[in-house]
This record gives C-alpha cells, structure tokens and sequence, in this order.
C-alpha cells in the first residue's frame, strides 16, 4: 500500500543545538528509508515541512514507522492512501459502463 504523508513541524526544539539534532536524525532516517525501499520519495516545501510517499504493507506498519520518525514529536502529519492512477481510473470507468 502506498501513502502520502504530508508533515510540518509544528513546535520547535528549545535550543538551535536540539533542532539541529532532530534534523540530522530525521536525514538519516530518510535516507535508510529511502535505500530500504520503505519510502518512494521525500520533498521538502520552500516554505517549510514537507511530504513522502510511503510503502507499507498497512495502516499499522504505517504508523509503526510513523511513530518511528524522528521529528515525530514536533510535528503534526497528514496521511492519504494513494492509488496508481491508471488503475483507479479504469475502476471508476469500468463502474460506469453500465451507466451509459
């Protein structure tokens, strides 16, 4: 299952040394999430927070990861399931034929 998580942080670290902290912690955990296949992609917004398509085989195994994800704590997340868009649009289609 695929899932886009769109995040921004929402409370910040009480010192620049702490932020910096979670920041360097958050980039490794992108990047072995990245190499192990469990994310798709991460973008960051110019204005702040960011988003990723994740790869979970469920909602649980999302929120296992999301639990894990180190900026967690200061941040508020939106998720979507996602679906390929070819596929979809042959379901919506296909339940229409006998509409028209």
């Amino acid at each position: 299952m695929k899932y886009l998580v769109i995040g921004s942080q929402v409370t910040m670290a009480t010192e620049h040394k702490a932020q910096a902290d979670f920041l360097e912690r958050t980039k490794e955990w992108v990047s072995a999430k990245l190499a192990d296949g469990t994310l798709e992609c991460a973008y960051s917004f110019p204005s702040g927070g960011g988003f990723f398509i994740f790869n979970a085989d469920s909602h649980e195994d999302l929120m296992k990861l999301l639990v894990d994800f180190p900026l967690r704590p200061l941040s508020e997340l939106e998720v979507h399931a996602i679906c390929d868009f070819n596929q979809a649009t042959d379901m919506v289609v296909d339940s229409m034929k006998d509409l028209i």
